[in-house]
């Protein structure tokens, strides 16, 4: 009786957590209900339609190979700061991450999928799992560092969102100069969790030590903000060639700003695969430029229709390792075989 008792104690804090994230969740997937309805109901259907058959099988089909392309350009940067992973390790955690970053609230959770992944492979406490959030803060300044250079040659951009990409790029050098420096991990950190053992507090001074170190290795850093220019350049020419289908007619420093813009609304833990916040991010960035809501909407659909290819390739990976170790637990071992 007491077992059972004890038993259905450590279930409740389970079942409790289950639920929070299951209302989590369907909050989220509202919000995404509620953006795309109020996009949908103000623009005609027939000219998202006629839109969405502009497009020419060359276009999208070189759309398709500069997104995985991106993806693998993305892994490489990875491998930079975890040089002793193997590259296929890493290019396979980057697919599976793009599969957990559609199918669970916010683009953040496929980073701690990531990290989570290949802290389990990796033999140092912590390293991993800082490189992970070494590897996102570069990605993230080349982004501002891409998007703020282009503000400044486009004349259509309004003084407070060129302000916003140049403050934050500047504001992501800050960040990363305050975390390298010596205090933040031998002293800020050390002196918090130096009375307390618990494997969380370890976790954490693994984690900040591995995080310093990463950020005082200077060619690593500046050969991973290259490969995230690369990276983000790719996602604009992608944007490029589908606007051309379209018939947008506009400069490379326009669409920087459309597709930086979009990348960051995404970010906002808020909505389920980014739904919602891309398509009216779209519908007000290509507003500044003229263009209609039907258009912008028909280029945001084409855009997530090429992404969800590495959301298939990443789930199609997930569900072969699965099988993989499914099998693997069911294999009897030598002892039973024999008996």
């Amino acid at each position: 009786m007491e077992h059972s008792v004890s038993r259905v104690g450590r279930l409740r804090p389970q079942f409790g957590v289950t639920r929070r994230a299951m209302v989590k969740f369907l909050l989220k997937l509202a919000i995404s209900s509620i953006l795309l309805a109020l996009l949908l109901w103000r623009v005609p259907l027939g000219a998202i339609g006629a839109h969405l058959r502009s497009f020419g099988p060359s276009a999208l089909l070189a759309a398709l190979v500069l997104s995985l392309t991106s993806w693998g350009v993305a892994a490489i940067r990875l491998w930079c700061l975890l040089p002793e992973f193997r590259y296929r390790d890493l290019l396979h955690a980057t697919f599976v991450s793009r599969y957990y970053a559609t199918v669970l609230p916010g683009q953040i959770a496929g980073d701690v999928v990531k990290a989570y992944r290949l802290g389990r492979q990796s033999a140092r406490a912590g390293r991993a799992e800082a490189a992970t959030a070494v590897d996102r803060g570069l990605g993230l300044f080349a982004l501002f560092l891409l998007s703020a250079t282009a503000s400044f040659y486009s004349t259509r951009v309004p003084l407070p969102l060129r302000l916003f990409f140049i403050l934050g790029a500047i504001g992501v050098v800050v960040g990363g100069v305050v975390a390298s420096s010596r205090l933040f991990p031998l002293k800020a950190v050390e002196r918090l969790l130096s009375r307390r053992k618990s494997r969380i507090s370890a976790f954490i001074r693994d984690f900040s030590i591995a995080f310093h170190g990463h950020l005082r290795r200077p060619v690593m850093l500046v050969a991973a903000v290259m490969l995230g220019l690369v990276f983000h350049t790719g996602c604009v020419a992608m944007q490029v060639l589908l606007g051309n289908d379209l018939g947008m007619r506009l400069p490379w420093t326009d669409w920087t700003i459309v597709y930086a813009g979009v990348s960051l609304l995404m970010l906002l833990p808020i909505s389920v695969a980014g739904l919602g916040l891309r398509e009216g991010g779209y519908v007000g960035l290509l507003a500044l430029f003229g263009y209609k809501a039907s258009t912008a909407l028909s280029l945001s659909i084409a855009m997530f229709g090429i992404s969800l290819v590495a959301t298939l390739v990443g789930g199609s990976l997930e569900f072969v390792a699965m099988v993989a170790n499914a099998r693997a637990t069911r294999r009897p071992t030598g002892d039973s075989a024999e008996r």
